[in-house]
Formats: structure tokens, C-alpha cells, sequence
């Protein structure tokens, strides 16, 4: 009754505040969900779920943290506290190094600039389309599709962390992308080039490409194990890349050499080459032989067939870099390492 009402100092009733933690669940007809909504900071949080023992239960979870106060507000975070807690916590060393730089490299240089400032729980569909068009201007269909991959991945963690109730990305139209057709080496460009590469230093490594069709990660992690001269045969059971070091302290390389397995099982091949690369596999290791012998103690004695002169394996810009220098003035039209494979 009206007595029993608690009044303030001007003889007004008052609303007695809900503490933390407390909640309630029912049914919302027209967003056909299971609300729970329970209070946190003093304010009223809200839980979607399909079923309401999925709603109750993201409600008690979110009341647990808030009793052992490891709460977090999140109507406070922006996309990049959230894509950086992304990476670190779900990516890295849960991912291949070079898939983690990839993700990086695209919230660095794509996401954060465009999107990176706005709410995590404000962003809609037409920013990141308007986000997806502006690379476009730019950059191709391809970048903007890896682009998507990424805030795409990371808004799904988002929502199984209970932050979003949908995907934004799922809303957005990508641009079609046609993927490039790959060029091969003329009969009179192979030639062209065999010649300009006799007695270079990685004159194997490029034959390998254009006569077994391998990729340059592959035979850069070639080891001489992986070669046998019997069969004729190439063993390749691994590849090499050169990945971002996220964790490089002060004074610390930035990048270093990953080997790995092969992406697929199709990948992990035995391939057979031509009697007539013998010669030039001789040659290899009696070159690796001497370079062995003259650094002594100090060369790294770990097999592979293409090193430095210390016997460290080489990654892929080495040979990227060599390729573009012999080939500067011998090809009719644009052509990479990757060319020799697609030859073959």
C-alpha cells in the first residue's frame, strides 16, 4: 500500500536499484528470441538466445563474471580493441604464421583506417560495404574478398563471445573476382631463359621449377635426403616461407624462415625429373661441399641444397629478386617465378 512505499527526501516514492547480476528471462514475439536481461554497472544488459535455456545460460555466465569481477563492457569496445584481441587470442598460435600476418596485414592496412574507430556493437552493413567499395578503387576483387575472410572471421568469434547478435559482413555484396589466367614460357622464352640462368648460383633451383613444376617454398626446403639421383625422384614432404615476427622485441629480427608441411596431402608428392638435370644436381653438391668445408665449424650443417654462406636456409624473395634481375629484358610480357611452374 501506499504507506509501505519507501519515499525520498521530497516525499516521492522511489524505485529501489537492481544490484549486479540480477535478471530475468522471457519471450520476444517479434524477434522470435529468448531475452535475458540481467544488470551490470547499474545498467540493463541484454542476452539473446534461439531456446531460452541458451538465453539462461548466457545470462549466467555473463552474472558469473560479474560476481568474480571479470566483467567486461561491451558496448565500450571499438572494432580494433576487438580485432586485436581477435588475433591474439584465436589466431595466433592456433593458425599457420603466414595465415596470422595475413589477417594482420589486412585489419592494419584495410580495416583499422576505415572501420577501426566505430563501436563494435554500431557497425552496420552499409560501412563495411561502403569499406568494401573504397579498396575497390583502388585494389583489386581479390583483396577486397580477403578483406571479407577477415572481418568476417572475427565478427563469427564475436558473436560465439556473446558481443553480437549477427554478422554484418553477411549482409554485404563482394565484387566478382576472376582470377587471373596463368602464363606459361614460350618454347623460345624457355630457351631464352636456360641460357641466361647457366652458372648461376641458383640456376638448379629455377631449372627445378620449370622442369618438376615445383613451387619456389618447395624448393627452397628442398634437403639433399629429399633428392634421390637413383630414382630420379623428388621427395617433397615440406616448403619454406618467410614470415612477420609479431612477437619481436626491440632489436630483434622482424621476420624470420618458417618450414612446414605442405598445405594439402596432394602437395606432399613424390615428383620424377629428367636424367638430364643429373649433371647439375652433381654439381650442386660439390658446390655445397666446398662452401662446407671453407666455413668450417660456423656453416650450419642442416642439409638443405640452397643456403647462404653460412649453410641457413633462403626464403622466396631471394629467388623473386635473382629471377627479376635475369629476366629484365628476355620476356615479351610480365613474368614471375611462379611462371616456371606453370610451364612445366
Amino acid at each position: 500500500n501506499e504507506k509501505s512505499r519507501r519515499l525520498n527526501m521530497a516525499g516521492r516514492p522511489t524505485t529501489k536499484k537492481r544490484g549486479n547480476g540480477q535478471g530475468s528471462i522471457s519471450y520476444n514475439k517479434s524477434k522470435n528470441l529468448w531475452v535475458a536481461q540481467y544488470y551490470a554497472e547499474g545498467k540493463r544488459k541484454t542476452k539473446y538466445g534461439q531456446t531460452k535455456s541458451e538465453a539462461w545460460k548466457k545470462m549466467t555466465i555473463a552474472q558469473g563474471k560479474i560476481m568474480n569481477g571479470t566483467y567486461f563492457e561491451p558496448s565500450k569496445m571499438n572494432i580494433e580493441k576487438w580485432l586485436k584481441i581477435w588475433l591474439n587470442e584465436y589466431m595466433r598460435d592456433k593458425r599457420e604464421p603466414k595465415t596470422v600476418e595475413n589477417h594482420e596485414s589486412n585489419i592494419r592496412n584495410h580495416i583499422n583506417p576505415y572501420i577501426g574507430h566505430i563501436k563494435l556493437k554500431d557497425l552496420k552493413g552499409y560501412q563495411v560495404q561502403q569499406m568494401y567499395n573504397k579498396i575497390a578503387e583502388t585494389l583489386s576483387g581479390r583483396t577486397v574478398n580477403l578483406v571479407h575472410i577477415t572481418l568476417h572471421a572475427a565478427l563469427k568469434q564475436a558473436i560465439k563471445n556473446d558481443l553480437l547478435i549477427q554478422n554484418v559482413t553477411e549482409k554485404c555484396t563482394l565484387l566478382k573476382h576472376t582470377p587471373k589466367k596463368s602464363r606459361a614460357l614460350t618454347t623460345s622464352e624457355q630457351r631464352g631463359f636456360v641460357k641466361i640462368i647457366k652458372g648461376d648460383p641458383f640456376e638448379l633451383a629455377f631449372l627445378f621449377c620449370l622442369y618438376a613444376g615445383l613451387r619456389r617454398g618447395e624448393v627452397l626446403a628442398l634437403q639433399w635426403k629429399d633428392i634421390d639421383t637413383h630414382r630420379m625422384q623428388l621427395h617433397i614432404e615440406k616448403t619454406i616461407s618467410r614470415v612477420k615476427n609479431m612477437d619481436a622485441a626491440e632489436g630483434e629480427k622482424k621476420s624470420r624462415i618458417v618450414v612446414k608441411k605442405p598445405k594439402t596431402k596432394a602437395s606432399n608428392r613424390i615428383v620424377p625429373f629428367s636424367e638430364l638435370l643429373l649433371p647439375y644436381i652433381k654439381n650442386q653438391r660439390v658446390k655445397s661441399a666446398e662452401r662446407k668445408l671453407a666455413m668450417g665449424k660456423e656453416f650450419n650443417t642442416n642439409d638443405y641444397v640452397f643456403t647462404d654462406t653460412k649453410g641457413n636456409p633462403l626464403d622466396g624473395s631471394c629467388l623473386n629478386k635473382k629471377f627479376n634481375i635475369l629476366t629484365k629484358d628476355i620476356f615479351s610480357s610480365h613474368a614471375t617465378v611462379h611462371t616456371l611452374r606453370h610451364t612445366f
